[in-house]
């Protein structure tokens, strides 16, 4: 199980330097980091965070589309920009 999850942790660092120009974030890689070190460890809550983030992602999404949108009446939603409306 050790080795397992240093393998994860081996393979983070040979690609840090490679994507650390790339990346402009360093708390969303260090986020994502954390997520792969205890995916098995705690899986319950790194889904959790992982949902938080893709919904917070649709949200800003979301509002650069309606911020976009000169002509609101002619706008089309899906249910799931509904739900995230709300």
């Amino acid at each position: 199980m050790r080795s397992y999850a240093a393998s994860d942790v081996l393979a983070l660092v040979k690609l840090y330097p490679l994507l650390s120009e790339q990346l402009s974030n360093a708390q969303l890689f260090q986020e994502l980091m954390f997520e792969q070190i205890h995916a098995h460890i705690q899986p319950e809550e790194v889904k959790a965070k992982r949902r938080l983030r893709k919904n917070e992602g649709d949200i800003e999404e979301l509002k650069a589309k309606l911020d976009g949108c000169a002509d609101l009446s002619r706008l089309v939603l899906s249910n799931r920009e509904l739900r995230l409306i709300k």
